[in-house]
């Protein structure tokens, strides 16, 4: 409230200023040069026609006398003509009908002529013909006519002023909103606020503060959230590697039993128990794999990789596993070679592979295509698809859009987590959309070459 009480206090300020110096010195400089000049006017029209009618005078006498009624027309037809070339109005009065102030026919019985600055109409003068009669010369263009043809000027100069005004407070509230923008910008690249960083005062102090509150209560969520992190991180490394020991004695019990006679029903017993300890085993490693890949602890092995020969090497393994399904390179790709981490690269494409060929009815493509800059790989299958608002969840850890499925059907939810990570870590994208074929399009763009290389 305080701002706005201030913005309306300085425009007040301004413009009782500028009416303070239109009233008491740009109108009284105006009405005092306006008098002088009309008193001066006055006189000499005075002087020019008592000039007029004395030559007039002197002719009548050369000619000899006239009648009264003679010389009122002459000296009527000379004050009209003198007039008319002065361009100025006039008009004879007899001395009893002149309606003027008192004091204006005693100073007239004084002198042959009088000025009345203040005449109501305007200023007048008044010259004496004889001792009945007056010419009135005037009234002058009163002085409200001169002032209003300055009136356009002095509404510009109010609305510059206001207008200049105006731009200084817009001026000071930028400077005080950059405040706000840097802390707005300080909050988003997370740094840390302070009443000193911000320093603004009036209206913007009100979100300088909320900002500041804002400020200390993201930091609490991050804080929590790191610990949070930190603690999922710790326990997930610690039940897998606790999990291993008792998987390894198991692990060698079966092996002792193995060694003993078995019926046929103990040996497929023993069997099982073998492949659910192997799955065990595979989900710590996909656990520890994912916890190290999301805490930036595995380090990347870059080296020469031809995207072809991977891709070939993976499908052939992969298709004494799938044997329902027909696995198919396109690949437009010359030798092209891509500088990333085989191994993990590797991991990736077999679990991007392995969930096509899952749910494929029959086919699956991949076509390999790029550029100067980066390489992608589309891999399509024939199966039912992904939903579309499921197809961003299909990357978060143990997320399986089927709970129902079994883990040899759906695995546990990391195979694609995994995928996401990996190509992060090679600067890549992966993408999931629709595929011609009616299932699910995943595209993985890698650059061939890393910054971190």
């Amino acid at each position: 409230m305080n701002h706005y009480i201030k913005i309306f206090l300085s425009f007040a300020l301004v413009n009782y200023i500028l009416i303070f110096t239109y009233d008491n010195y740009y109108l009284s400089s105006l009405e005092s040069n306006y008098l002088t000049e009309s008193r001066d006017q006055l006189r000499q029209y005075s002087l020019d026609l008592r000039s007029e009618l004395s030559s007039s005078s002197v002719a009548r006498e050369t000619n000899g006398d006239q009648s009264s009624e003679s010389i009122l027309k002459d000296k009527t037809s000379i004050i009209n003509r003198w007039a008319s070339q002065q361009n100025i109005p006039s008009q004879i009065w007899a001395l009893e009908e002149l309606q003027v102030d008192p004091d204006i026919l005693s100073e007239l019985n004084k002198s042959d002529y009088i000025i009345d600055l203040y005449s109501g109409m305007g200023p007048s003068a008044y010259v004496k013909i004889d001792e009945k009669q007056i010419v009135e010369i005037g009234p002058l263009d009163p002085l409200y006519m001169e002032t209003t043809s300055y009136q356009p000027f002095f509404i510009f100069l109010i609305i510059l002023v206001n207008g200049i005004t105006a731009g200084i407070h817009f001026y000071l509230f930028r400077l005080k909103s950059k405040k706000i923008e840097y802390a707005i910008s300080s909050l988003v690249e997370r740094q840390h606020l302070s009443h000193e960083m911000l320093g603004v005062q009036d209206v913007l102090q009100i979100i300088a503060k909320k900002l500041i509150v804002l400020d200390n209560y993201i930091q609490d969520i991050e804080q929590t959230n790191h610990q949070i992190i930190n603690d999922q991180r710790d326990l997930m490394h610690a039940v897998a590697h606790e999990l291993r020991s008792p998987i390894a004695r198991f692990s060698f019990a079966l092996e002792l039993v193995e060694d003993s006679n078995q019926s046929p029903e103990d040996s497929k017993l023993i069997k099982d128990m073998h492949d659910s300890i192997d799955e065990l085993e595979a989900l710590i490693k996909e656990i520890l794999s994912y916890s190290r890949l999301s805490h930036g602890k595995m380090i990347l092995n870059y080296e020469a990789v031809y995207p072809i020969d991977l891709i070939t090497t993976i499908t052939a393994r992969l298709q004494s596993l799938y044997t329902q399904q027909e696995f198919c390179i396109l690949n437009d790709l010359a030798d092209i070679e891509l500088v990333a981490d085989r191994r993990l690269l590797e991991r990736a494409f077999i679990n991007l592979l392995r969930n096509a060929a899952r749910f494929a009815k029959n086919r699956v493509n991949i076509t390999l295509h790029g550029d100067e800059e980066q390489i992608t790989v589309v891999i399509d299958d024939d199966g039912i698809g992904i939903p579309p608002g499921k197809r961003e969840r299909i990357f978060e850890a143990f997320t399986r859009l089927d709970p129902s499925r079994s883990r040899d059907s759906g695995g546990v939810g990391l195979g694609l987590a995994i995928v996401k990570k990996i190509v992060e870590k090679h600067e890549g994208e992966v993408t999931v959309g629709d595929s011609p074929m009616g299932g699910a399009r995943f595209s993985v763009s890698l650059p061939l070459t890393s910054k971190d290389e």
